[in-house]
């Protein structure tokens, strides 16, 4: 799916003790550009945040503003019926020393010491909420890029609608052609010889733009291909779009009938149209 370079995220989450949340604006970029705002300093969410964007989306320039309120530090509390019954049993014990219990010694027994954590904010709380933002940002900008999408595809269809109306009239073109080097010829000549004929048909050739034609037509396929692809989209599109806008240049330089000039520069016009489209695909 086609996804744009502009969106934005937004994730919360709160309870009595403290709120959370996290906003995460994109735009256009070459490459991936991380701005990371936060009172809350953490190296491992930092890293986290960098390595996860970097995981979903390949283009783009990120600002994150990671706002904390409220929270403290985690609360210890001993259990004193557990730090009882287990200094009973060490006097009980003919293998262990009575010496007075450290903190150290009761630490990671079971139940003896525990940490309340329900005022506290940990790194599973603030990256929970930036996975979230990160999810959210995503949809949006594939939102945004389903309407680039539209866009781009009405555009290719009036392109093809131009290609097929040129291929239409390249013989009438041709013959006028044909007809007003005669008759320019005839002001020196009365009986145009055969090598003059070749002359002639030689000059048709080269200001043919069947060749052209057939470019824009492979290359709109190729971009149509790309559309429907998985991955990153846009620089391969602008590089197809750039080789369609040369094709369409030479039509405009080619092509003497008014009328068909005009349809290669409307032409250019909608493959320019489709280039500012694309340059917020990532």
């Amino acid at each position: 799916m086609i996804q744009s370079m502009t969106g934005f995220g937004f994730s919360k989450l709160s309870n009595k003790n403290f709120e959370i949340s996290c906003e995460i604006k994109s735009v256009n970029s070459k490459f991936i550009d991380i701005h990371f705002k936060s009172a809350q300093q953490s190296f491992s969410v930092e890293e986290h945040l960098n390595q996860k964007l970097k995981s979903v989306f390949s283009r783009g320039q990120f600002d994150i503003r990671l706002n904390v309120l409220g929270g403290s530090s985690p609360k210890l509390s001993i259990n004193n019926d557990v730090l009882a019954q287990l200094n009973k049993e060490i006097k009980k014990s003919k293998h262990l020393e009575t010496a007075t219990l450290k903190f150290s010694d009761i630490k990671n027994f079971p139940g003896a010491v525990s940490l309340s954590e329900d005022s506290a904010i940990s790194d599973a709380h603030l990256t929970k909420v930036i996975n979230k933002a990160i999810d959210d940002l995503r949809h949006s900008r594939l939102s945004e890029g389903n309407k680039i999408l539209k866009v781009l595809n009405i555009k290719i269809k009036n392109i093809l609608s131009i290609e097929a109306s040129l291929r239409k009239m390249i013989p009438s073109i041709n013959r006028q052609r044909k007809k007003n080097i005669k008759e320019r010829l005839n002001h020196f000549l009365e009986n145009p010889s055969e090598e003059i004929e070749k002359e002639i048909a030689l000059q048709i050739m080269k200001q043919d733009v069947s060749e052209e034609l057939d470019r824009i037509g492979f290359h709109i396929k190729e971009i149509n291909k790309i559309l429907k692809s998985n991955g990153s989209h846009g620089k391969k599109i602008d590089f197809m779009l750039q080789e369609l806008f040369r094709e369409a240049n030479t039509l405009s330089v080619k092509l003497d009938n008014s009328k068909a000039k005009k349809l290669a520069i409307n032409l250019k016009i909608l493959v320019e149209e489709l280039r500012e489209q694309t340059q917020n695909i990532q």
